[in-house]
């Protein structure tokens, strides 16, 4: 939806009246959240981020216009231009200290992750997720860790806003090539092209913790890098919840709860017993990256370097091929 030629949404969602915004036509990041007073260092932290990378922030909630239609004006049609979203999930108590869900913050997140918007959702680490979307994967943070998952997630989000050809690749012949491809060298079939709706990230995963993506003609290697990044990040957390829910101080009770810092994509590796639990989490240490050059001509020892460095001493296992290499081995198969 953002790139070079961006779509305009057609009608309003709400009334019959034309609309005619575009997609991802703003630099700006809406931010979905509660009143600013309950989440003041979230919002600090995520502007003073996004400034770094020269976003603009948008916070309806902070932005007043009298007499103008609300809802369009200062949410809809600033979440169809926006280059990117963050929606704040977290809840403030009441004096009773009960927790509520805010209508419209959860509004406002349907209609992101219906426009399928690269979207980054926080909530903190103690808190548990609305049950309806449990199963959309979150970033869950506390004061000391908030600056580091927020970049890194910002990361992925903005490398996927550059990247709007990748859903045109889906469903063509780059896709059964691909497919073709892995089945032959990997013995398993594509799981899933993402972890959830809210998430188009460049990346499948096919069996195990292998993770494969395209580089498209005209796509910027910097932008793969980028969601390198944040799929390493990811690849953290689902870790750290899975050892979390293996953790045998954990009361059974309060198992659902640890999986909340899961995706649905792993949901079925709760369903196995310790050992199969454990083994998975061992797998994850061995996690392979590979890269298509679709046009051929990316550097690829470069690029090869670059996604290994952006992992740190515990990197995976990354190799960078052509799509010719693709179609010469599978036509030998």
């Amino acid at each position: 939806m953002a790139g070079a030629n961006p779509q305009a949404n057609e009608s309003c969602v709400v009334t019959d009246r034309p609309c005619g915004r575009f997609f991802g036509g703003s630099s700006t990041c809406f931010i979905a959240t509660p009143a600013p007073r309950y989440v003041g260092l979230e919002l600090d932290v995520i502007k003073g981020v996004l400034a770094e990378e020269h976003v603009d922030p948008y916070v309806a909630v902070e932005n007043y216009q009298p007499g103008r239609d609300i809802f369009c004006t200062k949410i809809c049609s600033k979440i169809i231009e926006a280059r990117i979203c963050v929606v704040v999930l977290t809840e403030p108590a009441d004096p009773n200290g009960t927790r509520t869900p805010n209508p419209n913050v959860h509004y406002e997140y349907g209609l992101m992750t219906a426009w399928r918007k690269p979207l980054i959702p926080l909530q903190r680490k103690e808190q548990d997720l609305a049950f309806n979307i449990q199963s959309l994967d979150t970033v869950k943070y506390t004061n000391e860790n908030l600056r580091q998952v927020f970049a890194e997630a910002l990361q992925e989000a903005l490398a996927l806003a550059e990247a709007p050809a990748l859903a045109d690749a889906r469903g063509g012949e780059l896709e059964y090539i691909v497919d073709a491809y892995m089945t032959l060298v990997n013995g398993a079939e594509r799981e899933c092209y993402r972890e959830g709706p809210e998430y188009r990230t460049p990346f499948s995963r096919y069996g195990g913790w292998r993770f494969v993506a395209p580089l498209l003609p005209g796509q910027k290697p910097e932008s793969l890098v980028a969601a390198a990044k944040g799929l390493g990040a990811r690849m953290r957390r689902l870790e750290d919840g899975l050892k979390g829910y293996l953790d045998p101080t954990i009361r059974r009770a309060k198992r659902p709860a640890v999986l909340d810092a899961l995706s649905s994509l792993l949901r079925e590796i709760v369903a196995g017993d310790h050992d199969t639990i454990s083994a998975k989490v061992e797998q994850m240490e061995d996690w392979e990256i590979i890269v298509i050059d679709v046009a051929g001509t990316a550097d690829r020892d470069l690029l090869r370097r670059e996604l290994q460095a952006v992992h740190g001493p515990v990197c995976p296992s990354v190799s960078v091929v052509t799509l010719e290499d693709v179609k010469q081995a599978v036509s030998k198969s």
